[in-house]
């Protein structure tokens, strides 16, 4: 996998992602930025697989790979740690195994959640990656903590959501 042709995402949890704009308008920003990252060259994305945007990102990846099987796009699930569906939805389990199925690779982090497994996570997916689709309201947690350790390392950050606030107003948006 190069750097340069890596893209992760970053995302709010359902309860923040949906607060100023509909699920079905993220999912097609979400969609707009992975086409636009496909036409940019890039071909590896980094996915933490959680509810919320992650799925959303997670869908349009295998959308964008069913589109254009002529490019080698591949879906690369990178995991806080391996019990992490367990308290979710029969729904949400069911949805996350399938991305497990049809993924490239599943690197897991951790057997066990901790403290700093998503933090982990997170900068792993950075770490590896030159662009940063993020699906950002300004809310802190992990998704700003993201944001701001996308920044600091010099990725190119490409924000989805329509609301920007002090820590998103250095963003490019949709």
């Amino acid at each position: 996998m190069d750097r340069l042709t890596t893209c992760c995402f970053t995302g709010h949890r359902p309860r923040d992602l949906y607060t100023y704009e509909s699920e079905e308008t993220v999912y097609g920003k979400v969609r707009s930025a992975v086409d636009g990252a496909v036409a940019d060259g890039y071909t590896d994305f980094l996915c933490g697989g959680c509810v919320g945007g992650d799925f959303l990102f997670a869908d349009a990846v295998i959308l964008a790979r069913a589109a254009r099987p002529d490019l080698p796009i591949r879906l690369h699930l990178c995991l806080p740690c391996r019990d992490q569906a367990v308290k979710w939805s029969r729904e949400d389990r069911d949805r996350y195994s399938g991305y497990l199925e049809v993924a490239d690779s599943v690197v897991c982090l951790a057997e066990a959640y901790d403290a700093g497994c998503m933090a982990r996570r997170n900068r792993y997916m950075v770490d590896r990656s030159s662009l940063l689709i993020a699906a950002f309201n300004g809310a802190p947690g992990g998704t700003a903590y993201t944001v701001r350790y996308a920044r600091q390392c010099g990725l190119r950050i490409v924000s989805l959501l329509d609301r920007p606030t002090q820590e998103s107003d250095q963003l490019s948006f949709l």
